[in-house]
């Protein structure tokens, strides 16, 4: 009977421990994350017609742009668990959004018509 005891305060121990370090491991990664996690919160609330500077003071400044087929797209931090990171189509010599993707699956969160 002490035997029996003894092995389910173990199993509780073990069960406690593994709650326990999934929690921290959880809050770590929100914590490491949560300039992304703030981004694509915001990124769902921006409307068509937002301009490139907004847009900048609302994620902060771009992480990597490039420029190809003469579009310029600004890519912004998100959690490392998406798929990629939030991007807008932006028309640098107008000074506003073309185009904004919240996320990679599906199209994009709106585009402005042309």
């Amino acid at each position: 009977m002490q035997l029996q005891a003894k092995l389910k305060n173990y199993v509780a121990f073990v069960a406690a421990v593994l709650i326990a370090s999934a929690v921290i491991g959880l809050g770590a990664y929100a914590w490491a994350n949560r300039e992304g996690f703030r981004n694509v919160r915001i990124c769902q609330t921006l409307k068509p017609g937002i301009t490139a500077s907004d847009l900048a003071a609302a994620l902060g400044q771009p992480v990597h742009r490039s420029n190809s087929n003469g579009e310029t797209w600004w890519y912004f931090q998100t959690p490392s668990i998406m798929a990629g990171p939030i991007r807008a189509h932006v028309s640098e010599s107008g000074g506003h959004v073309i185009s904004l993707r919240c996320h990679e699956d599906g199209p994009p969160t709106w585009t402005l018509p042309q």
